[in-house]
């Protein structure tokens, strides 16, 4: 019962669920786009040298929106990255969870095993 009242195991507790439940759900959600990403297949467009049609303009246009950060591309890897932090957080919050539940129990353990001698007077 000790344990339950020493701080650093509720606070090691609560970190502990809430890094494994980030970690679990972005690691689903990571999954789920992986799984998205590898169904989409690019097709093979051949050599450069068959658009003849391309000048400096044509290219300068069709990757403007590559160049700015906007667009289909950049707003589909948006959301990987961004799971890709949530589980790294969820990863940083279960290891500091369990290192304050182990630092607690062991606290609590060694306060338990010390035996205190009366004193002679």
């Amino acid at each position: 019962m000790e344990l339950l009242r020493h701080p650093a195991f509720g606070v090691g507790l609560l970190l502990l669920v809430l890094g494994v439940g980030n970690w679990s759900v972005a690691h689903g959600k990571l999954a789920e786009y992986t799984d998205s990403l590898s169904i989409r297949d690019t097709p093979s467009v051949g050599s450069i040298e068959e658009f003849k049609e391309l000048d400096a303009r044509t290219n300068a246009e069709l990757l403007r929106p590559f160049r700015h950060g906007v667009g289909a591309y950049a707003m589909a890897n948006v959301k990987p990255d961004f799971y890709k932090v949530v589980q790294t957080g969820g990863q940083l919050f279960s290891f500091i969870g369990v290192a304050l539940v182990l630092f607690a129990s062991a606290s609590v353990w060694r306060r338990s095993r010390t035996v205190i001698v009366p004193s002679p007077h």
